[in-house]
C-alpha cells in the first residue's frame, strides 16, 4: 500500500513537471554589424541582414518566470569602407548555444536575458563585391562569448521575440597598415546584432 502511494505520488509529481515544459522553433532576421575600438575611426562600419534559426527548450518555474537552452545557426557580419579604400563585407556563420532566464511582468510579454557561446562554421570576405579567396582561417575567432538581452510577445502559443546579441569579447584583433604597408595602429572587432524573430511554444504535456 505505501509503496503504491509512494508510486501514485511520484507519477502526480512527474505529469506536473512535464506540463511546464516547452519546445519551440524559432527564425527571423538579424541586422548585424561589429564594432571596433580602434580611435582613428578607420572603419565606416554597416549593417548586413542575416537570418537564424533555431530550437528552444523552456522550463517555467511559474506563470512569471522561467528557464531555457537554445540552439541556432546564426549568420552575423557587417559591411565597412576603409578609408580611401573600396567597400569590404564579412559573412561569419555560427552555432550558437544560448541559455536564457525569462520574466514574464505581463502575460503577453516576456523579458530575455543570457549568455551567449558562438561556435564560428566559417566565414567570407568580399572586396568590392568580388569574393576573396585563401583567406588566413585565423583572422576570426572560433568561439564568440557574449550576452544576449531582449523581449518576447505573446499571442497564446505564437511569440514574436527582438533581442540585441553582442559579444563581450573580441572576435578578431588586427593591425592596420597604411597604402605603404607602415603599421597605422591596432584594433579590437565585436559582433552586435539585432534580432527580429516568431515562434511558437510546443507543450510536452497540456495544462
Amino acid at each position: 500500500m505505501k509503496k503504491s502511494m509512494i508510486s501514485a505520488s511520484l507519477l502526480f509529481l512527474s505529469i506536473g513537471l512535464l506540463a511546464q515544459w516547452t519546445i519551440a522553433p524559432n527564425m527571423g532576421l538579424g541586422f548585424s554589424t561589429s564594432q571596433f575600438d580602434d580611435g582613428d575611426k578607420k572603419f565606416q562600419d554597416d549593417y548586413v541582414t542575416r537570418v537564424f534559426a533555431g530550437m528552444q527548450v523552456g522550463y517555467g518555474f511559474s506563470k512569471r518566470f522561467g528557464i531555457g537552452l537554445a540552439a541556432q545557426y546564426a549568420g552575423k557580419g557587417y559591411k565597412a569602407k576603409v578609408v580611401n579604400s573600396m567597400p569590404l563585407e564579412f559573412k561569419y556563420d555560427y552555432i550558437e548555444v544560448i541559455p536564457f532566464a525569462e520574466y514574464k511582468p505581463f502575460p503577453f510579454m516576456g523579458v530575455v536575458l543570457g549568455p551567449s557561446i558562438g561556435f564560428l562554421r566559417g566565414f567570407s570576405v568580399k572586396l568590392n563585391n568580388i569574393p576573396i579567396k585563401n583567406i588566413d582561417p585565423n583572422l576570426i575567432e572560433d568561439k564568440e562569448i557574449g550576452a544576449v538581452a531582449g523581449l518576447k510577445f505573446y499571442w497564446k502559443d505564437l511569440f514574436l521575440n527582438l533581442t540585441f546579441n553582442r559579444s563581450i569579447q573580441p572576435v578578431a584583433e588586427f593591425t592596420y597598415t597604411d597604402e605603404n604597408g607602415n603599421n597605422a595602429g591596432t584594433g579590437k572587432e565585436f559582433n552586435q546584432s539585432f534580432r527580429l524573430g516568431v515562434g511558437y511554444n510546443f507543450h510536452l504535456k497540456e495544462k
